[in-house]
């Protein structure tokens, strides 16, 4: 039904409308559809955007803005501030990664990454935090399996650790064990 009220509404429109009356109409059309374009995608609206996300720290929405600005218009103005800006949001997208993970890689990416960043002291510190962290969960792991194995692996992993005498000889007597055991 709607197919045929849209071509009787162009059979209306096609019978009434001189061809260039057409033209002119659908020229008028292209050039509303490319002024709405400028104003949804003009340099002045996408830095606007870009800023107002970037100020309520929504960095990815600020990103898309401001990277459309960068590639849409690469010679104005505006661009300037908007690579300024992008810039900015890695550090900070990169820190927020760093900072909500509990892996100590995404950390050291930040601190290779910015060695004199904005959150260098907090990275160093979440660090620290991390390593205790994975320091405790690993010993934890050691003591439930109490393995040769796994305490070789944990001092391998954390060789200053305050208890590292008493753990090669945890070690040994494991190994001895192991071994009696296995000839059995």
């Amino acid at each position: 039904t709607g197919t045929c009220v849209s071509w009787g509404l162009w059979c209306l429109l096609s019978s009434c409308v001189s061809e260039s009356e057409h033209n002119r109409i659908v020229d008028e059309n292209n050039r509303l559809k490319t002024e709405l374009e400028e104003l949804k995608f003009g340099a002045p609206n996408l830095l606007a955007d870009g800023k107002k996300f970037f100020e309520a720290k929504e960095y990815a929405q600020s990103r898309v803005k401001l990277q459309t600005l960068v590639d849409r218009h690469p010679d104005l103005p505006q661009t300037i501030e908007a690579r300024k800006l992008l810039i900015i949001i890695e550090e900070e997208e990169l820190w927020q990664n760093a900072n909500n993970s509990n892996n100590i890689n995404e950390v050291d990416r930040y601190i290779e990454s910015y060695p004199k960043g904005k959150y260098i002291s907090k990275a160093r510190s979440r660090r620290s935090e991390l390593k205790i962290q994975n320091m405790q969960q690993a010993y934890t792991d050691a003591v439930s399996r109490n393995s040769s194995y796994t305490w070789k692996k944990f001092l391998e992993d954390y060789p200053d650790h305050y208890e590292a005498e008493s753990i090669k000889e945890k070690i040994i007597r494991l190994e001895v064990d192991e071994i009696i055991n296995s000839s059995e």
